[in-house]
């Protein structure tokens, strides 16, 4: 799987949505609203923005807009 500095993923034993803010090699260090986590590549599935090719760009604009907030 490509992972990409930015995007959003979810660590395949916890239930917490992360973003990568590094990767180097085979591991990625993600954060979330709490927290900081490293971890590697193989512990990560793609968020639902990323997996959804159904995902309408006026939903996918409203999440980035809250989760800016």
């Amino acid at each position: 799987m490509e992972v990409k500095v930015g995007e959003y993923y979810y660590h395949k034993n916890m239930y917490q949505r992360f973003k990568v803010i590094a990767i180097d090699g085979n591991y990625v260090w993600l954060k979330s609203e709490d927290h900081y986590l490293t971890t590697t590549i193989g512990q990560l599935e793609r968020s639902e923005e990323h997996t959804s090719e159904l995902q309408s760009h006026l939903n996918l604009v409203c999440r980035l807009l809250l989760e800016k907030k």
